[in-house]
C-alpha cells in the first residue's frame, strides 16, 4: 500500500512539473498519509532513545525530514516564497524509500 502511494506521489510530482495546481488536494492527502505512517513507525520503534528507534535509521531520518517539509509546504502553500519551492523539491527524494 505504501509503495503504491509513493508511486502515485511521484507521478503527481511529475505532473506538477508541467501543470500548475493540478489537484492540490492530493498534496494534503500525501502529507497526511505519510505523516500517519511516520507516527505509526515512531510509536512502534520509539522516537530516538532506543538502539533501534525511528531516528537512528538513516532512511527514517530522510523520511522524517521529507514529511516535515511536506507539512510545511502544505501549511504555507498560499505564500509564494522561494524556500517553499525548495521544500517541494525535497519531495522528489521520496522514491528513494523504494530502495529500503
Amino acid at each position: 500500500m505504501v509503495l503504491a502511494v509513493i508511486i502515485l506521489s511521484s507521478v503527481k510530482l511529475g505532473i506538477d512539473t508541467y501543470l500548475t495546481n493540478f489537484q492540490p488536494w492530493m498534496n494534503y492527502f500525501f502529507a497526511f498519509f505519510f505523516g500517519v505512517e511516520s507516527v505509526i513507525k515512531i510509536i512502534s520503534f520509539g522516537f530516538v532513545l532506543d538502539k533501534s528507534s525511528y531516528l537512528r535509521d538513516n532512511w527514517n531520518r530522510l523520511d522524517f525530514i521529507i514529511v516535515v517539509c511536506s507539512f510545511i509546504d502544505v501549511f504555507v502553500t498560499s505564500i509564494d516564497l522561494s524556500f517553499v519551492k525548495i521544500l517541494r523539491l525535497l519531495r522528489a527524494l521520496r522514491p528513494l524509500r523504494l530502495i529500503s
